[in-house]
């Protein structure tokens, strides 16, 4: 994998763009990511967009009912967790147009991630019903 092309696409995919899940990325592409920089532990933030992507592509195709950071079996403790929370924190702050999501409560490094990501997969079996459901209801109440 040749990091340095990559972070190059897809820091031009994310300029100008909201959310982190508006670049163009699936399993494959986190799955590469995973196996390139995982590895590097720390040394992953060398490349900060494909950290960030990476980040939040594990939100999406690796959250497990609540847990998110098994997803990274390279983070075993609390504090290496924060760390790389921290990095992906300061990557939105710095970023031209990213949200940072400061608004949401709850943790603070996993809530941001997995906003950035949408619905985890592993959740859209319950989400996805529950979602439909409140439109139809509230296009119920705006219609009368």
């Amino acid at each position: 994998m040749d990091a340095v092309a990559e972070e190059e696409r897809f820091k031009s995919e994310l300029s100008g763009r909201r959310l982190i899940c508006e670049a163009q990325f699936d399993r494959s592409d986190i799955d590469r990511l995973r196996s390139y920089l995982l590895p590097l532990n720390r040394g992953a933030w060398k490349f900060p967009t494909l950290a960030a992507i990476l980040t939040t592509g594990t939100g999406i195709y690796y959250y497990d009912a609540g847990d998110f950071w098994n997803g990274f079996q390279n983070l075993h403790t609390p504090a290496e967790r924060a760390w790389w929370g921290e990095q992906f924190e300061i990557f939105n702050l710095f970023h031209d147009s990213l949200e940072t999501f400061h608004h949401l409560g709850g943790h603070r490094f996993v809530a941001p991630i997995l906003a950035h990501g949408g619905v985890p997969q592993t959740c859209l079996p319950i989400s996805l019903p529950r979602l439909l459901l409140m439109g139809i209801s509230t296009f119920r109440l705006q219609s009368y």
